[in-house]
């Protein structure tokens, strides 16, 4: 099974996952109507990691099968996140090809679009280890800190005093001290013991 159809095999999953929706858990796999679309060989290992319990460790076994087709593959993937299913991702692409060129990346970059409303307005990416964010909502957020900042400049107040570092004879003072008072109350007791 190539790479690229194991792929198809994945997203035909997300589709029938997100149509059956939560009770998609509880589906025979191998037998029910929806699922019986999918490779027999892929519907085996995933009617496994039913039995086992393990469908929560989907997502990882996707992501890393996805990695080991970029690694076959010399691909890299881009994941661009916009505001809209409508947004213009052309500006975040072609940054993202420069920043990774920069950074002397070779692989052929691959991207996957992912829509988050919270964004506000412009986009972000995840370039390998580079994250870049032009967004709205980032935007609004430093701009909030930076002013923040100015409101209470923390670099502008004086250092507390140096305590004094406490010597020997102090600290024998303060033992002895406490001795003499113990002993002080312990007398005033018995005096007051034998006057009654």
């Amino acid at each position: 099974i190539n790479a690229e159809y194991m792929g198809k095999q994945f997203d035909e999953l997300d589709k029938l996952i997100k149509q059956e929706g939560p009770f998609w858990l509880e589906a025979n796999v191998l037998n029910d109507a929806p699922f019986t679309s999918l490779h027999p060989g892929f519907a085996f290992v995933l009617a496994w990691m039913q039995a086992e319990r393990r469908l929560d460790n989907l997502s990882e076994v996707k992501a890393s099968f996805l990695e080991l087709t970029d690694a076959v593959n010399k691909e890299v993937r881009a994941v661009i996140r916009v505001p809209s299913s409508d947004a213009d991702t052309k500006a975040a692409e072609a940054e993202a090809r420069a920043l990774y060129a920069q950074q002397g990346g070779t692989g052929k970059l691959v991207f996957a679009t992912v829509v988050e409303p919270g964004l506000g307005s412009g986009y972000a990416f995840e370039v390998d280890n580079l994250v870049v964010d032009r967004s709205a909502a980032t935007l609004a957020e430093s701009a909030a800190a930076a002013q923040a900042q100015r409101l209470v400049d923390w670099t502008a107040l004086p250092a507390a005093p140096a305590r004094r570092q406490a010597t020997h004879s102090d600290l024998l003072q303060r033992l002895i001290g406490s001795e003499l008072d113990a002993l002080e109350e312990v007398d005033e007791l018995e005096r007051r013991q034998h006057c009654a």
